[in-house]
């Protein structure tokens, strides 16, 4: 299942859409990222994360990586999801 059928059936389900305006700040805050790009420390941190936090740092990566697949649809901002996406994902391994 691709991102945009996943996109569509929450659509169906009329949950917010990763694509909603309030969006950045819903998926990107709880994990640090709304107001600041990530810095080379933040995917290199080694402090462990609780379960709760776990699962913001997996609803911040499955939206990262939403909107990576549109900025290459688009071709734009490319490079800017790929670090944001990244960064999410070494901090959760």
């Amino acid at each position: 299942m691709n991102l945009v059928s996943v996109a569509q059936s929450y659509n169906k389900a009329k949950v917010r859409l990763f694509s909603d305006k309030t969006a950045l700040k819903r998926y990107l805050d709880p994990v640090g990222l709304f107001s600041h790009p990530p810095t080379k420390d933040y995917g290199n941190n080694t402090t462990p994360i609780s379960p709760k936090e776990e699962n913001k740092y997996f609803e911040a990566s499955h939206f990262a990586r939403y909107r990576l697949e549109k900025a290459l649809d688009e071709e734009k901002n490319v490079q800017f999801w790929t670090d944001i996406y990244l960064a999410i994902r070494n901090r959760k391994v």
